[in-house]
């Protein structure tokens, strides 16, 4: 197998506690549980009649997604459901389709199943949205494609029509849509891929819209005949899920509505004080469909993303996120979950870089 370091991750634990306004962080503020009914004696322990543990949490999840429980495993998170996916449909020499920009994790994946990767591409003329007229060409004796909706890092959204036409394709491909970002996107708005066709997979977790990423708690919804073989390839990985972990999760979902409803808000808050700023220094940017992200295209003289992030930060004391971890060098990504206070200061030293500096 082939390991590749994941820069983008080991410069994120690095970094951010550098900064003294951090504009990187792409989740919601770490949650609380002073709003679930919670109570410490009747906290499980144990996995229950359930061998794996979760029978509570996936009931929930089944509701909340329209899916059968029989669609749905859980695991430690987005990156060990897409781990456990390559894991499971994977063989080396398979060919992968993997779209540019991406989240570089979705790119080492099938790196280190050693299969023959192709790019599908993204461009921030287009939005970021997929190219539609490419797919089936591209996919031709294409096993797995991987696809993130919300886009990471431009969280642009793939709408539903668009991921209709691609299941009436009728592709040969599994397609797995790595949909963490999705419920920024209000319920009623946006349904999960796989809802459209048994190819695609949906995996997600409870890291970003809400701000429990600390319990570790993701999950792949898919046809179940393959979410059999996961649990048995779980048997060898991980075994099974925490039980306090499940257990909590399992209350978390049960104020899902106001957890979301909390995200939408401050994504609205948030992009309209950055939207401002961005509009103020005459910078080209993606218009994000949600979340607390956007990709920001940086003036010419300033095109060196890494140099432009390592001098605002230096000087500004002020964070964002390189471009190039995202294979779209040039720009950056800017987060704007944080407090009032870090982003209003930290907005106001990323337009002084913008407006005064010349060059780098």
């Amino acid at each position: 197998m082939q390991f590749h370091p994941f820069r983008y991750m080991q410069w994120a634990k690095r970094f951010p506690a550098m900064a003294r306004f951090n504009l990187t962080s792409s989740g919601m503020p770490q949650g609380s549980l002073a709003h679930c009914s919670l109570d410490l004696n009747q906290l499980r322990l144990d996995c229950g009649p359930n061998p794996y543990g979760d029978s509570e949490l996936r009931q929930k999840l089944a509701k909340a997604y329209h899916v059968p429980e029989s669609h749905i495993l859980i695991t430690f998170g987005t990156s060990m459901a897409n781990f456990l996916l390559a894991s499971l449909l994977l063989q080396p020499s398979d060919k992968v389709l993997v779209e540019i920009p991406t989240y570089e994790s979705l790119l080492r994946l099938p790196e280190f199943f050693q299969a023959e990767i192709r790019r599908l591409p993204r461009l921030f003329s287009n939005r970021f949205q997929l190219p539609l007229d490419q797919i089936p060409t591209l996919c031709e004796g294409v096993k797995v494609a991987f696809l993130t909706n919300l886009h990471n890092p431009s969280h642009t959204l793939i709408p539903e029509a668009d991921i209709q036409k691609i299941a009436d394709m009728n592709l040969e491909t599994l397609f797995i849509f790595d949909e963490v970002y999705l419920d920024f996107i209000p319920s009623a708005g946006q349904r999960i891929a796989h809802l459209f066709s048994n190819r695609f997979f949906t995996t997600g977790s409870l890291t970003k819209a809400y701000g429990f990423g600390g319990l570790r708690i993701g999950w792949i919804i898919g046809p179940p005949e393959w979410i059999t073989q996961a649990y048995q390839l779980m048997d060898l990985m991980e075994v099974l899920v925490p039980a306090p972990t499940a257990h909590l999760a399992a209350l978390v979902l049960d104020e899902r509505e106001y957890l979301l409803q909390k995200a939408k808000a401050l994504s609205e808050k948030g992009w309209r004080k950055t939207k401002e700023v961005l509009d103020s220094a005459s910078v080209l940017y993606c218009v994000p469909d949600g979340g607390l992200s956007c990709l920001v295209q940086l003036p010419e003289p300033l095109k060196e993303d890494v140099e432009f992030t390592t001098r605002l930060l230096n000087e500004k004391e002020t964070l964002v996120v390189p471009g190039s971890f995202f294979e779209a060098p040039g720009y950056f990504r800017l987060s704007f979950g944080g407090s009032t206070e870090n982003l209003t200061q930290g907005l106001d030293c990323l337009y002084q870089a913008l407006t005064t500096w010349k060059k780098l």
